[in-house]
C-alpha cells in the first residue's frame, strides 16, 4: 500500500463511530418507495436508504435537514438525470445536508436545464454539505462537471467519471481527499481545484483529456496540497498544473501529455515522479517559488526543457534527477534562472540541445554528469553572475563542454572529456583551477593571474 497523507480531521469525521443511527428505507421499482427522492423525503437524520437494482429517472435532492443519511445502491443502480417525460432537469444528485454518504450509484446524462436553480445545470453530482463521503460512484455523460464539490471535509473514493467537460471540480473547501478515482475522456480538465486547503489526490488514473490538463489548479489561494501516486496519460495540455503553498508532488507517472508538471508555491517538493514522451511544454516547470526541492525525478523523451526554474524562483535544490532523450536543438535539458539555487548530482544523457543553460545568479552546480549533448554541456550566458561549477563531469558535447560568457564564475575540479571549452574573457572568472581535460582538446582557455 502506498503511503499517503490523509488529514487527521477527515479521518476523525469518517472513521469514528457513527453519531447517528437510524432506520433503513428500501427503494425498488415495485415496492412502497419507487423513487430515491421519495425515500429522501421520508428519511430523518441518520437514516440509511438502500436502492435496489434498476434505472431511476429523477434528479434527487438531499436538503440541508437530512443530516447523516446514506444512500447505497444494491446491484446496478442508475440515476438517469431527467425530469418528467425525459426532460433535462439539471444536476443528477444535489447534496446540501451534512455528513451524507453515497455509494455504489451510477449517475448518468446530467444536462443543462433553463429552469434548474443555483447553477446546477449539467453537473452529475453537486456537493455543498460538509462531511461528505462518496464511494464507488460512477458519473457518465455529464454536460458540465462530473463531480462538483463546494464542501469541507469531503472524501471521494474509488469513483469514476467519464465524458464530462471537467471530471471533478473542488472549490473553496478544506480537508478534501480524492482517493483511487478514474477520470477519462473529459473535454477540458480531469480534476480542477481552487481556494482549497489540505487537499490530497492520490492513486488516481486520469487519461484522455482533450483540451486541458489531467490535474490543474484554477487560480485562487491554495495551501497544503499533496498529489501523489497518480497516473496521468494523454492530455493535450500539461499532465499537472498546480499552484499552492506547501505543494507536494510525489511518485506520479505522466505519459504522452502535452507537457509535464507546471508548479509554483513556496516550499514546493517534487520528487520521484516519472515523465515519459512529453509532446509540447516543459517536463518540470517551476515559477513564483521561494524554497523547494526537485529530486529524483526521471524524464525520458521531451521536446522543450526537461527542468526549468524560471526567473521568479529562489533557493531551490535540484538534485539527483535523470534526464534522457531531449529532442529540441534550441532547448536545454536543465535551464536555471533565478537566484541562490543548488543544482547537484543530476544526470543528462543524449540531448539535441544544451545539457545545462545557466541564466541564474549565486547558484552552485556540483556533481552533475553530462553524456552526449549535441550542443553545449554547460552554457553560462551573460546573465549568469557568481555561478560556481565544481566536480562536474562533461562528456562528448558537439559544441563546447563549457561555453562561458557570464560574470565572475568559479570553475574548479571539473572533468571535460571529448569536448572544448570557450571562455569569453579572463575578466569573467573568479577562479579556474583543478579542471581536467581528456581527449578532444581544450578549446579557448583563459589565462588567470
Amino acid at each position: 500500500m502506498n503511503a499517503h497523507f490523509v488529514t487527521p480531521t477527515l479521518l476523525a469525521v469518517f472513521f469514528a463511530s457513527p453519531a447517528l443511527l437510524g432506520a433503513t428505507l428500501t427503494v425498488s421499482k415495485t415496492g412502497a418507495l419507487t423513487t430515491i427522492q421519495a425515500a429522501i423525503d421520508q428519511a430523518v437524520a441518520g437514516d440509511d436508504i438502500v436502492v435496489e437494482a434498476g434505472t431511476y429517472q429523477e434528479n434527487p435532492r438531499i436538503s440541508a435537514g437530512k443530516t447523516g443519511i446514506s444512500i447505497t445502491g444494491k446491484g446496478t443502480v442508475i440515476v438517469e438525470a431527467r425530469g418528467a417525460g425525459g426532460v433535462a432537469h439539471g444536476a443528477g444528485i444535489v447534496v446540501d445536508a451534512a455528513n451524507v454518504e453515497l455509494s455504489q450509484l451510477t449517475i448518468r446524462n446530467a444536462a443543462f436545464a433553463a429552469s434548474s436553480p443555483d447553477d446546477q445545470d449539467g453537473h452529475g453530482l453537486l456537493v455543498r454539505g460538509n462531511g461528505f463521503l462518496g464511494r464507488k460512484l460512477t458519473i457518465l455523460g455529464s454536460r458540465k462537471i462530473g463531480i462538483y464539490s463546494q464542501a469541507n471535509q469531503a472524501l471521494f473514493q474509488d469513483c469514476q467519471v467519464r465524458g464530462a467537460v471537467v471530471g471533478m471540480y473542488l472549490e473553496s473547501g478544506t480537508s478534501l481527499v480524492v482517493d483511487g478515482c478514474t477520470i477519462r475522456q473529459c473535454d477540458e480538465y480531469g480534476i480542477e481545484f481552487t481556494d482549497v486547503t489540505d487537499l490530497e489526490i492520490f492513486d488516481c488514473l486520469i487519461l484522455g483529456i482533450e483540451d486541458g490538463s489531467c490535474i490543474a489548479s484554477d487560480g485562487g489561494v491554495n495551501a497544503t496540497v499533496a498529489i501523489h501516486d497518480n497516473r496521468l496519460e494523454n492530455a493535450d495540455a500539461d499532465g499537472l498544473e498546480a499552484k499552492a503553498t506547501g505543494l507536494v508532488v510525489e511518485r506520479n507517472v505522466l505519459v504522452g501529455t502535452g507537457g509535464g508538471m507546471f508548479l509554483s508555491g513556496d516550499g514546493l517538493i517534487a520528487r520521484d515522479n516519472e515523465l515519459f514522451t512529453l509532446l509540447g511544454n516543459e517536463a518540470i516547470f517551476v515559477s513564483n517559488t521561494v524554497g523547494g526541492l526537485i529530486e529524483r525525478n526521471t524524464v525520458r523523451g521531451f521536446t522543450q526543457e526537461g527542468i526549468f526554474l524560471q526567473g521568479t524562483t529562489s533557493g531551490i535544490t535540484v538534485r539527483n534527477n535523470s534526464l534522457r532523450n531531449g529532442f529540441a536543438t534550441d532547448r536545454a535539458a536543465i535551464r536555471i534562472d533565478g537566484v541562490d539555487h543548488v543544482i547537484e548530482g543530476n544526470k543528462v544523457t543524449d540531448v539535441a540541445g544544451d545539457a545545462f543553460l545557466v541564466e541564474c545568479n549565486t547558484t552552485t552546480f556540483t556533481g552533475n554528469v553530462v553524456k552526449r549533448a549535441v550542443r553545449d554541456g554547460f552554457d553560462l550566458t551573460n546573465q549568469a553572475i557568481l555561478v560556481t561549477l565544481e566536480n562536474n563531469q562533461v562528456n562528448d558535447c558537439g559544441a563546447e563542454g563549457l561555453d562561458h560568457t557570464g560574470i565572475f564564475a568559479t570553475i574548479r575540479n571539473n572533468t571535460f572529456k571529448n569536448c572544448r571549452i570557450d571562455v569569453a574573457a579572463p575578466g569573467t572568472l573568479n577562479e579556474f583551477t583543478g579542471n581536467v581535460f581528456a581527449t578532444g582538446g581544450q578549446g579557448t582557455l583563459p589565462e588567470i593571474d
